[in-house]
């Protein structure tokens, strides 16, 4: 649900902001042990072919976790294959130079994410070429 609705905020940040040809939005998995990169890429370009899906190993993943104030819980048993995995529900707004911006928390509205995206941008002012 998380990804279908950032899809509808990318295509109206896309729509209706200058600028927007530089966002990213990145879907990062937690669960590095069933989630390879070629499953991210299949899983999160059927919302959105421009989406990004990545992980890292579990000191990179808790180092980020820890830097965005998320909190997640691979719940792994021997002998389990589909074990749960816990996380936040949260979706964070970070700059290229890695600066949090905003954090938005369920319910998610695109039109909120697109909105709060467009007023960084205009508050950013033109870029110097």
């Amino acid at each position: 649900m998380t990804l279908a609705i950032l899809a509808r905020a990318h295509e109206d940040i896309v729509k209706s902001t200058v600028g927007a040809e530089d966002v990213q939005f990145v879907f990062i998995s937690v669960d590095p042990n069933r989630d390879t990169t070629s499953k991210l890429r299949q899983y999160v370009t059927y919302f959105d072919t421009s989406f990004l899906g990545v992980t890292g190993d579990n000191a990179q993943l808790g180092n980020l976790a820890g830097q965005l104030g998320a909190v997640y819980r691979v719940a792994i048993t021997p002998g389990v294959e589909n074990y749960p995995v816990y996380h936040t529900a949260a979706v964070f707004l970070v700059d290229p130079r890695a600066r949090y911006h905003a954090v938005f928390a369920p319910p998610l509205d695109a039109e909120s994410i697109s909105r709060r995206f467009k007023v960084l941008r205009e508050l950013e002012g033109p870029k110097a070429t």
